[in-house]
């Protein structure tokens, strides 16, 4: 469901390693590689973006999973750990999230952890579902998450 690029899969990753490690920088938010509790294997990534970046004027949620990983409980996991660290450690107010409709998987992670539907979009060249959630509609759980500092 991510867009393609006319990029080489290297070229978007080094742009994409960039970009984390700016906003990062910048901003104290960026990109948390997602991995396995029992052996580290990678997974897929969880990220947010800053306004000037997204295109949607707020900071949005991101997250990918390589597709053997899809369909247990992975991407709502790592998504109420990012919108956790988020509220408790930049003092974010909004945070939004955009799927493609035919993306029902995603629509249920966002909804599984209390974001609500803000309106269809055309956002990135694309139709989009536009999701939000706030400060005050966000109920932590008491999961586990690590969050390892390092500058790649």
């Amino acid at each position: 469901y991510m867009p393609r690029r006319e990029m080489t899969p290297l070229a978007r990753a080094e742009r994409a390693m960039n970009n984390f490690n700016l906003y990062w920088t910048q901003y104290g938010l960026g990109a948390w590689g997602v991995t396995d509790k029992k052996d580290g294997q990678f997974l897929g990534s969880c990220y947010l973006e800053p306004p000037e970046d997204s295109g949607t004027g707020d900071v949005e949620l991101g997250y990918d999973l390589a597709k053997a990983f899809w369909g247990r409980g992975l991407g709502t996991e790592a998504a109420r750990a990012a919108i956790r660290f988020s509220f408790e450690n930049n003092k974010l107010e909004r945070i939004v999230a955009i799927v493609v409709p035919e993306n029902i998987g995603s629509w249920r992670v966002l909804e599984h952890i209390g974001f609500v539907y803000v309106k269809n979009a055309h956002i990135y060249d694309f139709d989009v579902v536009y999701y939000a959630i706030t400060r005050e509609q966000f109920q932590p759980s008491d999961s586990f998450y690590q969050v390892h500092a390092s500058k790649l």
